[in-house]
C-alpha cells in the first residue's frame, strides 16, 4: 500500500517568496506611516500658530495695540508677553515684566509644547536650565523656555529696532531708555511704563497680507535658544525678503532673506531666516490677522518680501 508523503514546511524557494512579500509590504507601509505622522505634526503646528496668531489678535482687541516683539534689550519677549492669551494665565503671573529675563525666578519659565511644532522639536527635550550672563554686578540666570517660532520683523536687520517694517516691533520703557525716534508720537500705554507702538492703522496693507508669526530655522543639533530672552533678538524674531540694492544683471538683492528649504543648512545666516524645511516643501505662518497659512519653500523672493512688511503699498500676489 502506498502512502503519499505529507510536505510539513516550505521550500526554499517558497520561503525566500514570502520574506520578498513582506519586505515589499513593509516598504509599501513606512512611507504611508510617516506620511500620516507628519501630516498629525503639521495639523499640530497649525494649531499652534492658530493659537499665537489669536493671541496676538486677541491682544490687540483688549488694549487697541498689538504686543510688542520685547520689552527691550534683555526684557521679556512676545513670547512672555502672550501667555494670558494662549491660556497660560497662572504661568504669566510668575513673571515681572519690570525685571530683564535674567532677573526672572525660575518658576517663570516653561517649556510649552504650543511653541513647539512637532515635526522640528518637543517640549522637554532642552534641559532645565535657562540662559545666563554675566554683567558687572554678578551673573544671572533667566527660565526655561525654548520653540520653533519667532516673530516677522520685516525685510532689514540691520536697521534701528524702533525702524524694523513687519509685524514685531520693540517696546518703549521711558526709564530704561529710548527706543524712539522725534516722528514716533502715536503711543498706547497698557502697563505703567511699558508702551506699544504697533495698532491695526499701521497695517496699511492690510493684517490678512502680513505675516506675524513663522516657523524659525536654527542649527541641527541646537535647542535655538530660549525665545522669553530678550537679549538675542535672533532667537525670537526672523526677516524675511531682501533689502539693499539689486544687481542690475544677476537680479540678486545685496541680502536675501528666502526661506530656507534645507535641513542641515548651516551658513551664518541661519539665525535670521525662517524655514521651510520641518514640514516637507513648506512652512507655517500665521499672518497678523490670526489667519494661518503654509509657504512654500519655493515661493517668490519678492512675494515673500511684500508679506514681511505692514506698510508697502504694493499689492501681494497670490501665494
Amino acid at each position: 500500500m502506498n502512502v503519499s508523503a505529507r510536505r510539513t514546511g516550505f521550500t526554499l524557494i517558497e520561503l525566500l517568496v514570502v520574506i520578498a512579500i513582506i519586505a515589499i509590504l513593509i516598504a509599501l507601509l513606512v512611507p504611508a506611516v510617516q506620511k500620516v505622522r507628519e501630516a498629525s505634526a503639521r495639523t499640530q503646528c497649525t494649531n499652534n500658530l492658530k493659537q499665537i496668531g489669536l493671541g496676538f489678535h486677541n491682544f490687540e482687541s483688549t488694549h487697541k495695540a498689538f504686543p510688542a516683539m520685547d520689552l527691550g534689550d534683555c526684557w521679556p519677549t512676545w513670547a512672555a508677553i502672550l501667555l494670558p492669551y494662549i491660556d497660560q494665565e497662572p504661568l504669566y503671573k510668575n513673571w515681572d515684566l519690570a525685571k530683564r529675563y535674567f532677573n526672572q525666578l525660575p518658576s517663570a519659565g516653561a517649556d510649552l509644547a504650543i511653541y513647539h511644532c512637532p515635526s522640528r522639536s518637543q517640549a522637554g527635550a532642552s534641559g532645565s536650565v535657562g540662559e545666563s550672563r554675566t554683567f558687572s554686578n554678578g551673573t544671572g540666570t533667566g527660565p526655561i523656555g525654548w520653540g520653533d517660532y519667532a516673530m516677522c520683523a520685516g525685510t532689514d536687520n540691520n536697521g534701528l529696532a524702533n525702524l524694523w517694517n513687519g509685524a514685531a516691533y520693540r517696546a518703549f520703557y521711558p526709564d530704561k531708555g529710548t527706543y524712539l525716534n522725534s516722528a514716533q508720537t502715536d503711543l498706547f500705554e497698557i502697563w505703567p511704563g511699558w508702551r506699544y507702538m504697533r495698532k491695526v492703522a499701521h497695517f496699511t496693507d492690510g493684517v490678512s497680507n502680513s505675516l506675524a508669526f513663522g516657523e524659525r530655522y536654527y542649527r541641527p543639533g541646537t535647542n535655538g535658544g530660549v525665545i522669553f530672552n530678550g537679549d538675542l533678538q535672533t532667537q525670537y524674531v526672523r526677516w524675511a525678503g531682501h533689502f539693499g540694492t539689486q544687481d542690475p544683471v544677476t537680479q540678486r538683492w545685496t541680502t536675501e532673506y528666502a526661506l530656507i528649504t534645507d535641513p542641515n543648512y548651516t551658513a551664518s545666516d541661519w539665525n535670521t531666516r525662517f524655514a521651510a524645511s520641518h514640514h516637507p516643501g513648506i512652512g507655517m505662518f500665521a499672518l497678523a490677522d490670526g489667519s494661518v497659512r503654509p509657504l512654500a519653500g519655493t515661493i517668490n523672493l519678492e512675494t515673500l518680501h511684500r508679506l514681511s512688511m505692514i506698510n508697502d503699498g504694493l499689492p501681494v500676489p497670490d501665494f
